[in-house]
Order: structure tokens, then C-alpha cells, then sequence
């Protein structure tokens, strides 16, 4: 297992750091709530403190695009076991099996555990505006 080191891995307030991931496929939970995610996988990477949401900057294909991540476990779902998903907004292209290089901005809440799918939902489109709020201000 591998652990993040967290002298690199500085992101509660801000800073620049990025991640190169492959996107594989998911199990479509983002789309259900029309959240579509791009996942990539994390199992080697536990026990961390910086599991949360993000406020993220994506690259492809040499575009900038505005997102938000979440990265750690699915508790709403009792899925334990590690991942990340970033949804890319204003974006609909077929990214699968392709490499994205994902900035971190800002931390936008930790992880948490909803009552239901509406609960989540709701707490997605806040996320979503606050991240658009913190990346429209540093553009």
C-alpha cells in the first residue's frame, strides 16, 4: 500500500498540485444523478486526511476546464473502497482509457454521508456553484 506524502500532497488551503491519472470506467453513479464523473482509481492510496471534495482545473488535450472532484471513498453508497471522480463541467467527450492531468484549487468540504440520493444531488449542485465561484475569481 502506498500512503500520500503529505509535504507533497499539501492541498487544504491551496496550492498547485496535480495529479496525471488514466480514466477508467465507472460504475455510472455520477450519471444517474446528472453528475457525470470521470473516475480513475486510487487503490493503492489509503488512509489519508485529504479525502474530500475539490474545487479542480482539468487539462485534456491541451484545454483548461473547471471542475469538481470528489476523491476518497462513496460513503453514501457504503463503498469503502478508494477512488477519484471529477466532473468536468460543460464537457461531453468520450475520455475513457485517455490520460487527464487534474489541479487541485481549493477543498471544498470533507467527505460525508447522505440520507438519501436527492440529499447528495442537492449537495453536488452546491459544490459545483462553489466551485465555479473559486475558479471563475483566479481566471
Amino acid at each position: 500500500m502506498k500512503f500520500i506524502d503529505t509535504k507533497l500532497f499539501e492541498i487544504e488551503n491551496s496550492t498547485n498540485f496535480s495529479l496525471k491519472v488514466k480514466i477508467i470506467h465507472g460504475k455510472k453513479l455520477g450519471r444517474k444523478l446528472n453528475f457525470p464523473t470521470a473516475n480513475f482509481d486510487f487503490k493503492d492510496i489509503v488512509n489519508t486526511p485529504y479525502y474530500g471534495v475539490y474545487a479542480v482545473y482539468v487539462l485534456y488535450d491541451n484545454e483548461k476546464h473547471m471542475g469538481v472532484m470528489n476523491f476518497g471513498t462513496k460513503p453514501s453508497f457504503d463503498d469503502d473502497s478508494v477512488n477519484g471522480e471529477v466532473h468536468i463541467f460543460d464537457f461531453d467527450e468520450d475520455i475513457y482509457e485517455k490520460e487527464i492531468e487534474i489541479f487541485f484549487v481549493e477543498k471544498l468540504r470533507d467527505q460525508q454521508k447522505f440520507n438519501s440520493l436527492d440529499e447528495l444531488k442537492a449537495q453536488i449542485e452546491k459544490d459545483k456553484l462553489k466551485a465555479l465561484s473559486i475558479l471563475k475569481s483566479q481566471d
